[in-house]
């Protein structure tokens, strides 16, 4: 139940971020790396692309990686990484908000709004699951992984 909360919430929160925000003023800054994050949805595209070739390999062994997980989770302390997970997702909201909206350009605001998107994905994993156990599930399904990575790169860098 925690699982599916959790997957309602992320897929709440990026449905949010794309329909609130839009990257075309970006387009125009004269700051190259200003303009590099109006490619940010070739990240999206290329973690949606990951997750579902994932998904797909994995689907074979799907029920047992995911019992592993649950079981693995059963004594977790997640609220913590949610709360953690929260906070990020706001200040990577008020980075983006500056950045798309607020006409501020800098460096720093880049690296932060990056650092604050990173952060967001890295704690909601830990909400789902404690950090060994994803380790674990990386030593046991690196293939798996690593074909899930080639596709995202393909989709989030590939050209239409």
């Amino acid at each position: 139940m925690r699982g599916a909360g959790l997957g309602l919430l992320l897929v709440a929160e990026l449905i949010a971020v794309t329909i609130r925000f839009d990257a075309e003023n970006l387009a125009r800054s004269t700051h190259w790396w200003v303009r590099e994050v109006t490619e940010a949805s070739a990240l999206l595209r290329g973690l949606l692309a990951f997750t579902a070739v994932l998904l797909l390999v994995l689907s074979p062994r799907l029920k047992g990686t995911a019992r592993a997980l649950a079981d693995e989770s059963v004594d977790h302390r997640w609220a913590p990484w949610l709360g953690l997970h929260l906070v990020a997702v706001g200040v990577f909201w008020l980075c983006t908000a500056s950045l798309f909206e607020g006409g501020r350009e800098s460096v720093a605001l880049v690296v932060a709004w990056g650092a604050a998107a990173a952060a967001a994905a890295a704690l909601w994993l830990f909400a789902v699951a404690p950090a060994r156990s994803w380790w674990a599930m990386a030593r046991r399904e690196p293939m798996a992984l690593l074909v899930a990575a080639s596709a995202g790169v393909a989709a989030g860098f590939g050209r239409a």
